[in-house]
């Protein structure tokens, strides 16, 4: 069964398997990566900044 197979290889993925390991096993490349890590973070200082305004508001 295909969906049995599905889930139990997700069940199995190795917690090493992030995002930002992902990020950077494929580019290999300091630079980019801590230019990704940069707009990730710029990201996430907007979100924050936001939710800022809309508890103080």
């Amino acid at each position: 069964n295909g969906s049995i197979h599905g889930s139990h290889k997700t069940n199995n993925l190795r917690p090493e398997y992030s995002t930002e390991y992902l990020c950077l096993y494929i580019t290999r490349d300091s630079v980019l990566h801590m230019t990704m890590i940069s707009i990730v973070s710029d990201i996430t200082n907007e979100i924050s900044y936001i939710i800022n305004d809309l508890i103080t508001s």
